[in-house]
Protein backbone atom coordinates (compact mmCIF):
# COMPACT_ATOMS: atom_id res chain seq x y z
CA UNK A 1 0.00 0.00 0.00
CA UNK A 2 2.26 2.37 0.60
CA UNK A 3 4.07 1.53 -2.77
CA UNK A 4 0.79 2.53 -4.32
CA UNK A 5 1.01 6.07 -2.14
CA UNK A 6 4.07 6.66 -3.34
CA UNK A 7 3.72 5.80 -7.07
CA UNK A 8 0.73 7.39 -7.58
CA UNK A 9 0.93 10.43 -5.10
CA UNK A 10 -1.97 10.01 -3.11
CA UNK A 11 -1.92 10.72 0.14
CA UNK A 12 -5.05 10.32 2.76
CA UNK A 13 -5.70 12.61 5.42
CA UNK A 14 -7.75 11.77 8.27
CA UNK A 15 -10.29 14.08 9.43
CA UNK A 16 -10.18 15.73 12.58
CA UNK A 17 -12.27 13.92 15.24
CA UNK A 18 -14.38 16.16 17.33
CA UNK A 19 -13.13 16.83 20.33
CA UNK A 20 -14.99 15.27 23.33
CA UNK A 21 -16.39 16.96 26.31
CA UNK A 22 -14.17 16.20 29.22
CA UNK A 23 -16.85 16.23 31.75
CA UNK A 24 -20.41 16.68 32.04
CA UNK A 25 -23.16 17.57 34.76
CA UNK A 26 -21.60 17.64 38.55
CA UNK A 27 -18.11 17.20 36.90
CA UNK A 28 -18.42 19.90 35.05
CA UNK A 29 -18.64 22.83 38.08
CA UNK A 30 -16.41 24.58 38.80
CA UNK A 31 -14.49 24.26 35.34
CA UNK A 32 -13.68 26.74 32.59
CA UNK A 33 -16.40 25.55 29.69
CA UNK A 34 -13.85 26.12 26.90
CA UNK A 35 -10.82 24.22 28.49
CA UNK A 36 -13.34 21.05 29.14
CA UNK A 37 -15.02 21.54 25.21
CA UNK A 38 -18.43 22.21 26.57
CA UNK A 39 -18.36 25.65 24.45
CA UNK A 40 -18.34 23.55 21.57
CA UNK A 41 -21.96 23.17 20.43
CA UNK A 42 -23.31 25.09 23.40
CA UNK A 43 -26.57 27.62 22.55
CA UNK A 44 -28.01 30.60 24.64
CA UNK A 45 -30.78 30.28 26.57
CA UNK A 46 -33.96 32.50 25.60
CA UNK A 47 -33.29 35.54 27.55
CA UNK A 48 -30.19 37.61 27.36
CA UNK A 49 -29.29 41.39 28.35
CA UNK A 50 -27.89 43.59 26.20
CA UNK A 51 -27.37 47.24 26.31
CA UNK A 52 -25.86 49.93 23.84
CA UNK A 53 -25.11 53.72 24.38
CA UNK A 54 -23.23 55.89 23.05
CA UNK A 55 -20.22 54.59 24.54
CA UNK A 56 -20.58 51.28 25.46
CA UNK A 57 -22.07 47.64 23.98
CA UNK A 58 -22.39 45.31 26.34
CA UNK A 59 -24.73 41.81 26.80
CA UNK A 60 -24.75 38.82 29.21
CA UNK A 61 -26.15 35.93 28.31
CA UNK A 62 -27.03 32.22 29.95
CA UNK A 63 -24.68 29.86 27.73
CA UNK A 64 -26.08 26.05 27.76
CA UNK A 65 -23.76 22.83 26.65
CA UNK A 66 -26.45 20.16 26.06
CA UNK A 67 -23.03 18.00 25.37
CA UNK A 68 -21.88 18.67 28.76
CA UNK A 69 -25.09 19.27 30.48
CA UNK A 70 -23.65 22.34 32.11
CA UNK A 71 -24.60 26.14 32.03
CA UNK A 72 -22.48 29.59 32.59
CA UNK A 73 -22.65 33.23 31.97
CA UNK A 74 -20.85 34.67 29.18
CA UNK A 75 -20.19 38.49 29.25
CA UNK A 76 -19.29 40.34 25.76
CA UNK A 77 -18.41 44.02 25.43
CA UNK A 78 -18.73 44.99 21.89
CA UNK A 79 -17.46 48.27 22.41
CA UNK A 80 -16.19 51.16 24.64
CA UNK A 81 -15.15 54.91 24.12
CA UNK A 82 -14.15 55.04 27.98
CA UNK A 83 -11.11 53.72 29.29
CA UNK A 84 -12.13 55.00 32.48
CA UNK A 85 -15.61 53.05 33.24
CA UNK A 86 -16.01 50.42 35.98
CA UNK A 87 -15.03 47.12 35.67
CA UNK A 88 -17.89 44.79 34.65
CA UNK A 89 -19.00 41.83 36.17
CA UNK A 90 -20.89 38.74 35.25
CA UNK A 91 -22.79 36.09 37.35
CA UNK A 92 -23.88 32.56 36.77
CA UNK A 93 -26.19 31.51 39.52
CA UNK A 94 -27.83 28.55 40.21
CA UNK A 95 -30.48 27.44 42.81
CA UNK A 96 -32.31 24.49 44.24
CA UNK A 97 -35.76 23.84 45.33
CA UNK A 98 -35.78 22.44 48.49
CA UNK A 99 -39.22 20.65 49.54
CA UNK A 100 -38.97 20.01 53.14
CA UNK A 101 -38.16 23.67 53.51
CA UNK A 102 -40.55 24.89 50.81
CA UNK A 103 -37.88 27.42 49.60
CA UNK A 104 -35.09 27.67 46.93
CA UNK A 105 -31.68 27.25 48.39
CA UNK A 106 -28.47 28.58 46.55
CA UNK A 107 -26.63 25.69 44.39
CA UNK A 108 -23.42 27.27 42.93
CA UNK A 109 -22.66 30.66 42.08
CA UNK A 110 -19.66 32.17 39.97
CA UNK A 111 -18.68 35.27 38.69
CA UNK A 112 -15.84 36.62 36.63
CA UNK A 113 -14.44 40.19 35.77
CA UNK A 114 -13.83 42.32 32.80
CA UNK A 115 -11.96 44.94 33.45
CA UNK A 116 -10.67 45.53 29.65
CA UNK A 117 -12.48 48.15 27.47
CA UNK A 118 -13.78 45.25 25.03
CA UNK A 119 -13.75 41.47 24.69
CA UNK A 120 -15.42 38.28 26.03
CA UNK A 121 -15.32 36.56 29.13
CA UNK A 122 -17.12 34.25 31.00
CA UNK A 123 -17.78 31.99 34.77
CA UNK A 124 -16.91 28.80 35.27
CA UNK A 125 -19.91 25.94 34.90
CA UNK A 126 -22.74 24.68 37.29
CA UNK A 127 -24.70 22.04 36.38
CA UNK A 128 -27.31 21.51 34.28
CA UNK A 129 -30.65 22.81 34.71
CA UNK A 130 -33.75 20.11 35.93
CA UNK A 131 -37.39 19.87 37.22
CA UNK A 132 -35.60 20.66 40.49
CA UNK A 133 -33.65 23.56 39.88
CA UNK A 134 -33.21 26.77 38.05
CA UNK A 135 -30.02 29.10 36.72
CA UNK A 136 -29.76 32.64 35.54
CA UNK A 137 -26.78 34.66 34.16
CA UNK A 138 -26.49 38.64 35.81
CA UNK A 139 -24.08 41.20 35.65
CA UNK A 140 -23.18 44.80 37.12
CA UNK A 141 -20.79 47.57 36.68
CA UNK A 142 -17.95 47.76 39.78
CA UNK A 143 -17.22 45.66 42.47
CA UNK A 144 -20.27 47.36 44.36
CA UNK A 145 -22.95 47.76 41.78
CA UNK A 146 -26.51 45.80 42.00
CA UNK A 147 -26.87 42.91 40.01
CA UNK A 148 -29.17 42.97 36.58
CA UNK A 149 -29.94 39.68 36.14
CA UNK A 150 -31.95 37.76 33.10
CA UNK A 151 -34.87 36.09 34.59
CA UNK A 152 -34.43 32.15 36.10
CA UNK A 153 -34.31 29.44 33.16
Amino acid sequence: MLALVAITGITFVASPTPALAACTTTGCVGLDPQAQGCSTGARSMSEAIWSESGSLGYGVELRYSPTCKAMWSRLTVDYSFNPSRPTLYARVQRQLYNNQQLEWQASGTYDVSLAATTGTVWTKMVADYSSGDRTRACFRFGPNGSWDCTGWQ
